[in-house]
């Protein structure tokens, strides 16, 4: 990789913070909710993966509506919300496996 785009690469992430300032967290909110509904919509609820991923969209969007806050609390709230994101995907993931294993059976 060349200095250049190494520099590029590490731009990427403040471009993408700076467009999220430019939202307001409420669209973004907005935003993934109605993502979540898609994805039910489109695949059901029944599902252990579409579960999974409605509920890390709504741990997204929690922690998208602590930005305004900027404090310590807010801040816990939101690692609150990822420790609850990543039980849920461990769970999820275990159940489909196990399942796999089942079918295999």
């Amino acid at each position: 990789m060349t200095v250049g785009a190494s520099a590029a690469v590490a731009d990427a992430p403040a471009v993408i913070v700076d467009d999220l300032r430019a939202t307001a967290p409420s669209v973004i909110v907005d935003d993934l909710r109605a993502s979540a509904e898609e994805l039910v919509t489109a695949c059901g609820d029944d599902d252990a993966l579409v579960q999974v991923a409605v509920h890390l969209i709504d741990c997204a969007a929690d922690v998208v509506g602590l930005l305004p806050r900027r404090d310590l609390a807010a801040a816990q709230e939101a690692l609150s919300c990822a420790r609850a994101a990543v039980g849920v995907a461990t769970y999820a993931v275990r159940s489909v496996h196990l399942h796999a294993v089942q079918a295999r059976a």
